[in-house]
């Protein structure tokens, strides 16, 4: 029998090929949702505008949304344009703020700076809260590594209207466990969380920290990652960074989804950076 459900998905990470890439989860955020939607899915992407990716060459378009977002003590202001991935259906939202993203032309500027944590958590607040004017209502959110990992949290708390009554769906991706996003816990103030109610092991405290990669992981309905062996691997201490025990407690909500590859990208027979095919 054929499943016929079609899903409106929004994928929110930091980096997609070939707009902005500097890890694997680019390739990822480029190729996934094009075969998604050409299985009938509405896909859409989340990404930081960052100043390396040029309006012109993408064609970007303003969408109308402006919206102004209290972060650190400060009112900022966000707007939210858009393009589409070459070749594909699939729309790509850009957040633009100038102050954390479009005066930088790298996407990452150090897991020690405070400056890192602030912009990514504009990022998440400023475009949970540009959704609902952008008339596109996801069933599933998927939320790709420790620098989106926030909108679990805001989406079980403040934001957590955005899930239509229960009807949506969070779902997780740890692509390197690693990189885990921890700060000093004030930062739960400065990004308009309730402290009392998320720091504790429950929630987002690990050894005296915030863990931004915790909160995706108890905050979302599945967590997957890319291969089945990790899935194993990372419920253990020899390879759990100090979230093994997080994760084996949700092990039954722990999935191995296998890396793929863009064969239209990735074919020996008609790449023309081989130098013989």
């Amino acid at each position: 029998m054929t499943n016929d459900t079609r899903f409106k998905i929004l994928m929110v990470a930091t980096e997609a090929v070939p707009l902005a890439k500097e890890g694997g989860v680019a390739d990822v955020i480029g190729s996934l949702p094009k075969e998604l939607a050409a299985l009938g899915h509405e896909v859409s992407i989340f990404l930081p505008h960052y100043g390396s990716i040029d309006p012109a060459r993408w064609s970007l378009h303003h969408t109308g949304v402006v919206r102004t977002v209290y972060l650190a003590w400060w009112n900022r202001t966000v707007s939210v344009w858009k393009t589409s991935l070459p070749d594909s259906p699939v729309t790509v939202y850009l957040l633009d703020n100038d102050e954390f993203f479009g005066r930088y032309q790298q996407i990452y500027l150090g897991l020690d700076r405070h400056e890192e944590q602030l912009r990514f958590l504009l990022f998440c607040r400023g475009l949970l809260e540009s959704l609902p004017q952008l008339d596109f209502i996801p069933d599933i959110i998927h939320l790709h590594d420790w620098q989106a990992a926030p909108c679990a949290a805001y989406l079980r708390t403040s934001h957590r209207y955005l899930l239509r009554r229960g009807a949506t769906r969070v779902v997780y991706t740890v692509h390197n466990l690693q990189y885990q996003g921890r700060w000093d816990p004030s930062i739960l103030e400065e990004a308009g969380l309730d402290r009392n109610y998320l720091f504790n092991p429950g929630g987002l405290e690990f050894w005296g920290d915030v863990n931004w990669m915790k909160a995706g992981i108890v905050y979302s309905d599945v967590v997957t990652t890319v291969s089945h062996r990790y899935a194993q691997e990372i419920q253990t201490p020899a390879y759990g960074w100090g979230l093994d025990g997080v994760l084996f407690q949700r092990h039954e909500r722990v999935f191995g989804i296998p890396n793929g590859l863009d064969w239209d990208v990735w074919n020996p027979a008609t790449d023309g950076d081989l130098a013989v095919r």
